[in-house]
């Protein structure tokens, strides 16, 4: 079993993203907290997100 930083919630290994830097081979924070997060960030910046997408995909096709 394992503790997310985030959420303090004792979970099973396979809860948890690979992390190979980490002594364990884990990530600290579980999935759902992991993706919960991603989603505020996205939902924080999605305007700047959008514009670099936009970039990269022009550069691509040039």
């Amino acid at each position: 079993m394992k503790r997310c930083t985030m959420c303090r919630a004792e979970l099973p290994p396979a809860e948890f993203n690979v992390r190979r830097a980490s002594r364990d081979g884990l990530q600290n924070v579980c999935r759902a907290c992991n993706r919960a997060r991603a989603k505020r960030y996205y939902r924080e910046h999605r305007e700047q997100h959008v514009g670099l997408m936009m970039r990269r995909r022009a550069e691509a096709r040039q």
